[in-house]
């Protein structure tokens, strides 16, 4: 009789081991995976103060793209970086279209000396600026000579590059990877038709896509969205945070993800 308890014993323990043990198998990946992680960089601050206040409402970590040189770029830069907010030089470089170049813009034609002394005057006009992502550039950032020029200074200054990735035939990330400067790529834009979509369409969109960028880091464990200083755009944000963060992505600071690697079919800006 004791040989037989004991028996039962085992046999017991051996199932309830195997069941803890599949158990374990079936739910480690949740349990112990680190959450998916999204950064959003809202670009082309400086016209404006109007749209802090919304920004300031969301209450993630936003990057905040400033483009130098403007009235409020400076106001903006240290307001944002006071209230905890990333700082990126939003750099004006050409584009092969050249529509609505900034003042202060690279320009592929430039002599070397004047690329950096225009870099240098932008960098001093968006203080506190922990990293730097081009304004256009579809045309500068093709360039061999233009961004291995900019890049080194970028590292120089101990900032990082985040490529919005306006071409498919960016040469930023080949130069970043030979000089050892951390970076990253634009996954997702998130609001480029607004100036043809309007109220409900508009917020639909941007939503739609916020959960193409969840998707995406949902896949590789990590991803990067563009938007801009738009009231539309911080609203939808807002509005759809609850969301992103039920499907488990987990807002972080652009710079905790620069080292990484990312693609997406770009269009010329």
């Amino acid at each position: 009789m004791d040989k037989k308890k004991r028996f039962l014993r085992i046999g017991f323990a051996v199932v309830i081991f195997v069941l803890a043990f599949t158990a374990y198998w079936l739910v480690k990946d949740k349990i112990f995976r680190p959450k998916p992680k999204i950064a959003i960089v809202l670009d082309d601050w400086g016209y404006g103060l109007s749209n802090l206040p919304v920004l300031y409402e969301i209450k993630r970590p936003i990057a905040v793209a400033v483009i130098p040189d403007l009235k409020y770029s400076k106001k903006i830069a240290l307001d944002a970086g006071k209230n905890g907010y990333e700082i990126l030089l939003h750099l004006p470089l050409e584009s092969k279209g050249g529509r609505n170049a900034e003042p202060g813009t690279i320009c592929c034609l430039m002599g070397s000396d004047e690329i950096l002394r225009r870099f240098k005057k932008a960098l001093a006009g968006v203080p506190g600026a922990s990293g730097v992502n081009n304004h256009q550039g579809s045309k500068a950032t093709e360039s061999r000579y233009v961004m291995g020029t900019v890049l080194p200074r970028v590292k120089k200054e101990g900032l990082f590059f985040l490529d919005s990735f306006t071409t498919g035939k960016s040469i930023c990330p080949e130069i970043c990877g030979r000089i050892g400067l951390r970076w990253a790529k634009r996954d997702v834009f998130l609001d480029l038709p607004a100036s043809k979509l309007k109220g409900k369409e508009l917020d639909g969109y941007i939503r739609k896509q916020l959960h193409e960028l969840a998707d995406v880091a949902i896949k590789k464990g990590r991803a990067i969205g563009i938007g801009h200083d738009r009231k539309a755009t911080l609203k939808a944000i807002k509005d759809a945070v609850p969301e992103l963060e039920k499907r488990g992505v987990k807002f972080v600071r652009v710079s905790d993800i620069v080292s990484q690697n990312h693609t997406e079919g770009p269009k010329d800006r």
